[in-house]
């Protein structure tokens, strides 16, 4: 893969203290990737991505030698010992349209294509989304474009929006094209729009529920 592909395969690998060993996994697992890519084309287009997180050898120095041989490689550093901040710093950046996590002395690629063939068309409806769905905040919604991309075709269950602080906007990456794929959950917003003591609250969750549909709409494409 040359410098100005995009890849279609992101592999994030936290590290911490692996100044003897990262050199040697990280060739090892590019000379794999070429060797079975002509089985699996995934394998032909990918990234690697280092995550480290507060080593205090000279495993930065192993990273940035990595990355300046090999154009596929990066690495970013995120000074404190944090093995799960370095994770989510890793999946964040990756750019492929399949993203997996390995451990710098272990990985699966047989496991990576057999995922992915599993991945592809199973089960899929009319509208392309199969049986299996996930349920993703709208509180976070740089995460929700994360799992959006990595899964294209599952029905995302979406709450926290409206009373506990998601916008109409947070959960725009949850739909498609289409404005499919999603189900927005607003239960406070709507039974809680109104006072304890007001008579008319029968009117007040009636217009929380059409500012809500109106919102939603709007971002779904709908209106």
């Amino acid at each position: 893969m040359s410098a100005h592909d995009e890849p279609a395969l992101s592999i994030v690998i936290p590290i911490y203290n692996e100044e003897g060993i990262l050199h040697a996994a990280v060739v090892d697992l590019i000379e794999r990737l070429a060797s079975e890519s002509a089985q699996q084309p995934l394998f032909s287009r990918y990234e690697i991505l280092l995550s480290e997180n507060g080593s205090r050898d000279g495993t930065v120095a192993v990273g940035k030698q990595l990355a300046e041989r090999y154009p596929q490689v990066r690495i970013d550093s995120l000074g404190r010992p944090d093995y799960g901040a370095a994770l989510r710093a890793g999946l964040l950046a990756a750019s492929g349209d399949v993203v997996v996590n390995f451990d710098v002395d272990y990985y699966d690629l047989a496991f990576v294509a057999d995922a992915v063939r599993a991945w592809s068309r199973e089960n899929l409806g009319a509208c392309q989304y199969g049986d299996v769905g996930a349920v993703v905040g709208a509180t976070h919604p740089g995460e929700m474009a994360l799992l959006r991309r990595l899964a294209p075709e599952v029905i995302f269950l979406v709450p926290g929006y409206g009373a506990q602080g998601g916008s109409a906007a947070d959960t725009a990456s949850a739909f498609d094209a289409n404005g499919l794929g999603a189900i927005i959950n607003s239960s406070r917003g709507i039974i809680a729009s109104f006072r304890p003591d007001e008579p008319a609250w029968r009117d007040a969750v009636r217009e929380a529920t059409r500012n809500a549909i109106a919102e939603l709409g709007a971002v779904a494409g709908y209106r």
